[in-house]
């Protein structure tokens, strides 16, 4: 997959959140509406929260969905990510019950208006937007390399 796997976390980290603001980019670029484009900044600040807490905050919570669905990914699965219930997703990683998660909705919104903007998109944007997918995927495996190369020292 790489060949010369990175073991910096924190640059690994910034990789990961470039990559994070890129999807989002591309995501505010598709939006038609001020619904949507407020539910991408609220998206964009809650990562800059987690972020606050440290770099590697983002992609250490993600990095195991990434990893876990790396066939899918590697595969270009599209009918498998289109038809995952973000709701769903969340409720088994999390834990929490759809009636607790009213905060998050417009984080489940978005992700819906993000699949079908999908579905709609140029072959390219589909091309672009899998890129920065599998790019997520390579930084979320340097970053659990990095972090058990650290635990090891």
């Amino acid at each position: 997959m790489h060949q010369n796997m990175r073991t910096d976390i924190g640059e690994i980290s910034r990789s990961f959140n470039a990559t994070i603001s890129d999807v989002l980019k591309i995501a505010e670029q598709q939006s038609d509406s001020d619904e949507e484009v407020t539910n991408i900044d609220r998206l964009r600040k809650r990562i800059n929260l987690l972020r606050g807490i440290s770099p590697s905050t983002p992609l250490e919570y993600s990095a195991h969905y990434f990893i876990e669905h790396s066939k899918q990914i590697q595969n270009r699965d599209e009918e498998f990510f289109l038809g995952k219930n973000a709701k769903d997703v969340w409720e088994r990683r999390i834990g929490q019950t759809t009636a607790n998660l009213s905060e998050n909705q417009y984080v489940f919104e978005l992700v819906e208006m993000m699949k079908h903007r999908y579905r709609m998109s140029s072959n390219k944007t589909k091309d672009d937007f899998f890129t920065l997918v599998t790019n997520m995927l390579v930084y979320s495996i340097e970053y659990m390399c990095a972090c058990a190369a650290a635990q090891q020292k």
